[in-house]
């Protein structure tokens, strides 16, 4: 069986599919961002577009900013 090494976990849309797809999903979580603590460059920023788990978890953004997060894995470190 065909194995494919993804940094999502177990219960996410994209490890299921990819083992519905007849692959063996690995967790493999080898991407981390780390916060800087600067000062938000974009303060009067409309949106913000989160690509990545790791972003998610490495930002802090404004609650009230509208956030578009590219999958379910993206927004759930968004959640209040």
């Amino acid at each position: 069986m065909k194995r494919l090494g993804l940094a999502r976990n177990p219960e996410d849309a994209l490890f299921v599919a990819v083992a519905e797809a007849g692959w063996e999903p690995v967790s493999c979580p080898f991407t981390t961002f780390e916060s800087t603590e600067d000062d938000n460059p974009c303060p009067n920023a409309d949106l913000a577009i989160v690509l990545s788990p790791a972003a998610a978890r490495a930002v802090s953004l404004d609650p009230a900013l509208p956030c578009l997060a590219t999958g379910e894995a993206t927004a759930r470190p968004l959640q209040p």
